[in-house]
């Protein structure tokens, strides 16, 4: 019998914000709950790495409020729309590459990027 691996470990709170994230096209609210796990989480991160994953994903929500405030302020002269469906796949993007990355036990190489 293997031994089992602590619970709170870092690597499963982020893969659970990025899966939280991914659902939140469906149901908007678990992007959220997955920024408060992020809070909670940030200071206690270990390995160290997953800090880039924390910080990635903080920047990836508060990008995605501001590009959604806009794309409702654009919609009626229509390039709402296009900024919306770029917004969509922008955090189809950055969610998915966080999640490869954290699969693949990397760091994000630059969290600070506003493109992927």
């Amino acid at each position: 019998m293997s031994p089992a691996r602590p619970l709170n470990e870092s690597t499963d709170t982020a893969l659970l914000v990025y899966v939280l994230n991914l659902v939140s096209v469906l149901a908007g609210v678990t992007a959220l709950i997955g920024l408060v796990l992020i809070v909670l989480e940030r200071g206690k991160a270990i390995p160290p790495w997953i800090q880039s994953h924390y910080f990635f994903q903080i920047l990836t929500f508060f990008k995605s409020i501001l590009f959604f405030v806009i794309g409702l302020i654009l919609i009626p002269v229509f390039l709402g729309y296009v900024v919306l469906i770029g917004l969509l796949v922008w955090w189809l993007w950055r969610n998915v590459k966080g999640l490869m990355l954290l699969r693949a036990r990397e760091a994000i190489p630059n969290p600070h990027t506003w493109l992927w």
